[in-house]
């Protein structure tokens, strides 16, 4: 009887463990209501361990591969690590940084033909492929990638920096290109429309949306990736939103209605843009940044993601540390996280 009464203490003790666990790290759903439809807003996290600030995250075979990075003492450079996570947050391997990447600023990572590239974006010297059977990021001969594609288009960016950008779209038939001055952060299609959203920050967070009715109406070009200097068109397409004091993290596809996805300095939004203006219809309970890091022709976008505002305990009661001026080695954010959209479904994955 002793050692029954025993066995059953353990196991309340254990249930109880297991019933905080799950509070601590529990998710949240909700319904966000939409003129035209239902979209879902799930939320949960994932119990990592990576040293840095995830910077980079990119949906490959199934698995979530995300870039951390880390201050390095006496100069701006930073140390890179690759990590691969399964969808439901178990880490699945390391992936090996090699020496002559460690050094680039910056880059984008790219799937195409069924490989994970790494690609450097400001002076663009350097590529690298994933050589899966040794996990492993090894050096490649330059080369370029599509930022989209669908049924007609191959659609490339070229980003010059301070010089500007040019999109080019490649008629997958005739070959013929066409360009426009636009560096877009995200290509949406709405029937034959396509819908180019771009964001920056200078001295101040500007974003701009354009609508192009035809491809063909635009400067007919060549595919030219040596240039220095951005594109000087902007014939054929119509300037739908042309806005400073909000940045938007991306513009999504729903229901034949493009959606967006901003911050302004009172929080982040879901909105529409009507006469020119972004109207929300939305306020997400937490501030947020997300920045796109992967797009692909059905719509799937897939984000690195930074929470930085203490409301979000609301929903999860995981551990808060706000923000030190005096912690050189911080990150001003407070959680990194993957953002999802797909369909009528956002989902934020929190890294504890």
């Amino acid at each position: 009887m002793k050692n029954n009464f025993t066995i059953l203490l353990i196991t309340l003790i254990l249930i109880s463990c297991m019933s905080k666990h799950s509070d601590k790290h529990g998710k949240l759903e909700k319904t966000i209501k939409l003129s035209n439809g239902y979209i879902n807003l799930k939320l949960d996290t994932f119990d990592i361990s990576a040293d840095g600030d995830l910077r980079k995250v990119i949906l490959f075979h199934n698995n979530f591969y995300l870039m951390f990075e880390t201050n390095r003492k006496n100069t701006t450079q930073r140390f890179k690590n690759m990590i691969v996570l399964n969808k439901k947050g178990d880490f699945v391997e390391k992936v090996f940084v090699p020496d002559e990447f460690k050094d680039i600023p910056y880059y984008n990572i790219h799937v195409e033909n069924d490989s994970l590239f790494v690609k450097e974006s400001e002076f663009e010297e350097s590529s690298f492929v994933l050589n899966e059977k040794d996990s492993e990021l090894k050096p490649i001969k330059r080369r370029e990638f599509k930022s989209l594609e669908d049924n007609t288009y191959n659609v490339y960016v070229k980003d010059n920096g301070e010089f500007g950008g040019t999109t080019f779209f490649q008629d997958k038939k005739t070959r013929d290109v066409y360009e426009i001055r636009s560096t877009p952060t995200a290509i949406n299609k709405i029937d034959s429309c396509y819908f180019l959203t771009s964001s920056g920050t200078l001295f101040v967070d500007y974003t701009s949306v354009m609508k192009i009715n035809k491809i063909t109406q635009l400067q007919k070009s060549a595919l030219d990736f040596e240039r220095k200097h951005g594109s000087m068109f902007h014939k054929g397409a119509e300037m739908i939103l042309d806005s400073t004091g909000l940045f938007i993290s991306s513009s999504f596809v729903f229901n034949k209605k493009l959606l967006h996805i901003y911050n302004t300095a009172k929080g982040t939004y879901l909105g529409e843009i009507i006469n020119g203006k972004i109207r929300p219809f939305y306020k997400f309970d937490f501030k947020f940044d997300a920045f796109l890091n992967q797009q692909y022709k059905n719509g799937v976008q897939v984000f690195s993601c930074f929470i930085h505002d203490k409301k979000y305990e609301k929903w999860i009661n995981s551990s808060y540390k706000p923000f030190d001026d005096k912690d050189k080695q911080k990150s001003v954010y407070d959680k990194g996280a993957i953002m999802i959209i797909d369909g009528n479904s956002i989902t934020i994955h929190v890294l504890n």
